[in-house]
């Protein structure tokens, strides 16, 4: 299936009276977000301009999961019980906030939920010290055994594995025993964060401890974190039910280029299918903030802050979200069928495996909107599962937009761009493009004729990086046009001026 095929956004391949969103634009699925998502997704937005809406949201969404899945919640797909967890690998620039933006949900947005989570992870930890000290009366009573009751007390003290909210780095042992201790917690939810993966993939080849680390991945988007076998130790017995989300930055250069075949073979092994690939190529840095902005951006992310923790402090403990059968029917069916289609007509075998994930990328994501929307009503509505469709659509176009990524040459393209900044905002009918103007862009006439679709799809990918919107559409007499736009103004897609939303801040939630 070709974009040419694909219906726009008002149009698309339909049972009973849902049709099947494409070609998501930001506004679509900024407004197919929970309410409070909504809100948290333009101010983010507004003070990272210059971050595409799919890392950003990429980004917010692995935490959001992070959050959720603390309280150990799971959705019942006809009968099967699953993790409602999500991981998420993203590609941008250095230097375009990837851990700005993470600082900023930790810090403001999900600060509540961090004071819970170490207040509990505090209580656990002093029950394991007062059951230690209970147990060294019991094992050494008498005054002379003092002097061993303290050496015991101190070295089972040492012993506990504290309860940690992000893992950064660890070796699959490392991984298990603090699986292990969320088992046991039975509360929380392992968060993994690579900022710099790409630098960490340089490494695979010759340590294979991070091999290992990665290759755990696949078994823990299922919520299993296997136990070690070797010859010479006790075989530790798996680690299921325990959620894992991950967060994996890379600036896109090294990926795509130096490292490129090594993950395209991840992809192919099943880390591709699992995550969601949000991806940005370098752009023009535009954002500008005063002081009273900043401020009050700061303030409006910790007010949403509030608002989440008050829905999150409502998920019930273990709580299972069922997903409606009528809503099942009408949204998943649907959603399969085209997906099937997708699949059936596409030549590109790494995207195909990206579509045969999306259906479960959106049950899985559907859950928790459904403990943002309703956190008490343990059900999965049509409304739940429609807006989860719609934000897989929206970043799904990102991994094909990834693993087609061309490094353009100067030359190449910049004869085009110049000639269409030069006369900004003019329709040219590609008759007049192929015969009349193919000399200033140093082509000859036959092939920019044979190759004008590739060339003129390039041109629109490149005008993008550098900060321009090169429209192809048809116009009368369904002859193609093309013209050239600025993307000169801050807010250009319908997002909501930062002081406007500040102000409706007593509409939040």
């Amino acid at each position: 299936m070709t974009d040419n095929e694909k219906a726009p956004i008002d149009e698309g391949i339909k049972n009973s009276d849902f049709i099947i969103p494409q070609k998501v634009t930001e506004n679509n699925v900024v407004e197919h977000l929970p309410s409070i998502l909504k809100n948290t997704a333009w101010v983010l937005k507004n003070k990272f301009f210059d971050t595409f809406l799919s890392c950003l949201l990429g980004i917010l969404l692995v935490k959001i999961a992070q959050m959720i899945n603390s309280k150990r919640i799971k959705f019942n797909e006809c009968g099967k019980l699953s993790i409602p967890n999500i991981f998420i690998i993203n590609f941008m620039p250095s230097g375009y906030g990837k851990d700005a933006i993470t600082d900023d949900i930790d810090d403001l947005l999900l600060k509540n939920f961090i004071l819970w989570f170490k207040d509990k992870a505090k209580k656990i930890f002093s029950q394991q010290e007062q059951q230690i000290e209970n147990e060294a009366n019991e094992l050494y009573s008498s005054d002379k055994e003092e002097n061993r009751r303290q050496a015991f007390i101190k070295d089972e003290k040492n012993k506990i594995r504290k309860l940690v909210i992000e893992i950064t780095n660890a070796t699959k042992e490392g991984l298990y025993f603090d699986a292990l201790t969320f088992k046991n917690a039975d509360f929380g939810s392992l968060f993994i964060k690579i900022s710099e993966f790409g630098t960490y993939l340089y490494t695979l080849p010759q340590n294979i401890q991070n091999r290992e680390f990665v290759d755990s991945f696949n078994e823990a988007y299922n919520g299993k974190i296997c136990g070690k076998c070797t010859k010479s130790d006790v075989r530790l017995e798996d680690v299921e039910d325990i959620p894992v989300n991950i967060l994996l930055h890379s600036d896109y250069t090294l990926i795509l280029q130096d490292l490129k075949n090594l993950f395209v073979t991840l992809l192919q092994t099943g880390l591709g299918r699992r995550s969601i690939i949000t991806f940005q190529p370098q752009t023009p840095l535009r954002s500008l903030f005063t002081a009273e902005q900043l401020t009050q951006y700061r303030k409006k992310l910790e007010q949403l802050g509030e608002a989440l923790h008050k829905i999150f402090m409502q998920i019930p403990y273990n709580a299972v979200y069922v997903i409606d059968y009528n809503a099942y029917n009408k949204i998943i069916y649907t959603y399969k069928a085209y997906l099937n289609d997708f699949y059936n007509t596409c030549g590109d075998e790494l995207l195909k495996k990206e579509i045969k994930s999306r259906e479960l990328k959106v049950l899985k994501l559907s859950c928790l909107y459904a403990a943002l929307n309703h956190p008490t009503e343990l059900i999965i509505d049509e409304n739940d599962l429609i807006q989860a469709v719609y934000t897989i659509q929206y970043l799904s176009k990102d991994f094909k937009a990834c693993i087609n990524y061309k490094s353009y040459k100067r030359d190449e393209y910049d004869r085009l761009l110049d000639f269409f900044i030069e006369n900004m905002g003019k329709k040219f009918k590609k008759t007049e493009l192929t015969y009349r103007y193919y000399k200033e862009f140093n082509l000859s006439r036959n092939t920019f004729i044979k190759n004008f679709d590739e060339i003129m799809q390039n041109l629109k990918e490149y005008a993008a990086v550098k900060g321009y919107s090169f429209c192809i559409e048809n116009g009368n007499n369904n002859a193609t046009e093309c013209f050239l736009l600025a993307n000169n103004q801050l807010l250009n897609n319908g997002e909501l001026p930062l002081n406007q939303i500040i102000s409706e801040s007593d509409e939040t939630g």
